[in-house]
Protein backbone atom coordinates (compact mmCIF):
# COMPACT_ATOMS: atom_id res chain seq x y z
CA UNK A 1 0.00 0.00 0.00
CA UNK A 2 3.02 2.05 1.08
CA UNK A 3 4.41 1.64 -2.74
CA UNK A 4 0.90 2.75 -4.65
CA UNK A 5 0.75 5.63 -2.27
CA UNK A 6 3.72 7.22 -2.92
CA UNK A 7 3.38 6.67 -6.69
CA UNK A 8 0.09 8.81 -6.36
CA UNK A 9 2.17 11.44 -4.37
CA UNK A 10 4.65 11.86 -7.17
CA UNK A 11 1.66 11.51 -9.90
CA UNK A 12 -0.28 14.70 -7.39
CA UNK A 13 2.73 16.46 -7.00
CA UNK A 14 3.69 16.78 -10.60
CA UNK A 15 0.26 17.58 -11.55
CA UNK A 16 0.54 20.48 -8.77
CA UNK A 17 3.57 21.50 -10.24
CA UNK A 18 1.75 21.72 -13.76
CA UNK A 19 -0.83 24.13 -12.28
CA UNK A 20 1.80 26.30 -10.58
CA UNK A 21 3.16 26.66 -14.12
CA UNK A 22 0.38 26.36 -16.50
CA UNK A 23 -2.90 27.50 -14.47
CA UNK A 24 -1.62 29.17 -10.81
CA UNK A 25 -5.15 30.86 -10.28
CA UNK A 26 -6.64 27.25 -10.46
CA UNK A 27 -5.09 27.12 -7.14
CA UNK A 28 -4.30 23.26 -5.34
CA UNK A 29 -7.29 21.59 -3.79
CA UNK A 30 -6.44 19.60 -0.76
CA UNK A 31 -7.05 15.48 -1.12
CA UNK A 32 -7.88 12.88 0.34
CA UNK A 33 -5.19 10.68 0.47
CA UNK A 34 -6.75 7.56 2.51
CA UNK A 35 -9.97 8.04 -0.05
CA UNK A 36 -7.93 7.72 -2.74
CA UNK A 37 -6.27 4.68 -1.05
CA UNK A 38 -9.97 2.99 -0.75
CA UNK A 39 -11.13 4.28 -4.18
CA UNK A 40 -7.80 2.49 -5.70
CA UNK A 41 -8.15 -0.27 -3.64
CA UNK A 42 -3.84 -0.20 -3.32
CA UNK A 43 -4.28 -3.87 -1.46
CA UNK A 44 -5.23 -5.35 -4.46
CA UNK A 45 -2.66 -4.04 -7.04
CA UNK A 46 0.00 -5.44 -8.21
CA UNK A 47 3.00 -4.70 -6.66
CA UNK A 48 5.41 -5.22 -9.70
CA UNK A 49 3.45 -2.90 -11.78
CA UNK A 50 3.30 -0.46 -9.04
CA UNK A 51 7.42 -0.70 -8.89
CA UNK A 52 7.40 -0.22 -12.82
CA UNK A 53 4.77 3.14 -11.77
CA UNK A 54 7.05 3.86 -9.46
CA UNK A 55 10.22 4.42 -11.65
CA UNK A 56 8.06 6.33 -14.19
CA UNK A 57 6.39 8.35 -11.73
CA UNK A 58 9.84 9.21 -10.22
CA UNK A 59 11.68 9.94 -13.51
CA UNK A 60 8.10 12.75 -14.69
CA UNK A 61 8.45 13.88 -11.34
CA UNK A 62 12.31 14.32 -11.41
CA UNK A 63 11.88 15.77 -14.97
CA UNK A 64 9.11 18.13 -13.62
CA UNK A 65 10.86 19.08 -10.87
CA UNK A 66 14.47 20.14 -12.25
CA UNK A 67 12.42 22.34 -14.76
CA UNK A 68 9.43 24.16 -13.13
CA UNK A 69 10.55 27.78 -11.33
CA UNK A 70 10.69 27.13 -7.79
CA UNK A 71 9.66 30.64 -6.90
CA UNK A 72 6.26 30.36 -8.88
CA UNK A 73 3.33 30.22 -6.15
CA UNK A 74 -0.70 29.29 -6.34
CA UNK A 75 -3.26 28.89 -3.51
CA UNK A 76 -3.82 25.70 -1.39
CA UNK A 77 -7.06 25.63 0.45
CA UNK A 78 -5.27 24.98 3.45
CA UNK A 79 -1.68 25.97 3.65
CA UNK A 80 -3.02 29.65 1.62
CA UNK A 81 -0.25 30.84 -1.05
CA UNK A 82 2.00 28.27 -2.01
CA UNK A 83 5.26 28.11 -3.88
CA UNK A 84 6.64 25.10 -6.03
CA UNK A 85 9.36 25.00 -3.68
CA UNK A 86 7.42 24.16 -1.16
CA UNK A 87 5.51 21.47 -3.13
CA UNK A 88 8.52 19.90 -3.97
CA UNK A 89 10.34 19.80 0.05
CA UNK A 90 6.46 17.89 0.71
CA UNK A 91 6.77 15.62 -2.08
CA UNK A 92 10.16 14.52 -1.09
CA UNK A 93 9.39 14.64 2.30
CA UNK A 94 6.50 12.42 1.86
CA UNK A 95 8.92 9.86 -0.21
CA UNK A 96 11.59 9.92 2.30
CA UNK A 97 8.86 9.09 5.39
CA UNK A 98 7.33 6.25 3.97
CA UNK A 99 11.04 4.68 2.50
CA UNK A 100 12.14 5.08 6.14
CA UNK A 101 8.70 3.60 7.20
CA UNK A 102 9.71 0.59 5.14
CA UNK A 103 12.68 0.11 6.11
CA UNK A 104 11.91 0.65 9.85
CA UNK A 105 15.01 3.51 10.03
CA UNK A 106 14.24 7.04 11.43
CA UNK A 107 15.28 10.57 10.42
CA UNK A 108 17.75 11.06 13.00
Amino acid sequence: MYLWHVVDVLHIGVERLWTITLDPDTGIPCWDENGLAAARNYSMLSIPVGLHALRQATANWVTTATTTPQDLTTRHDLFGELAAIDILRRNAHEVQHHLLDITGRSLS
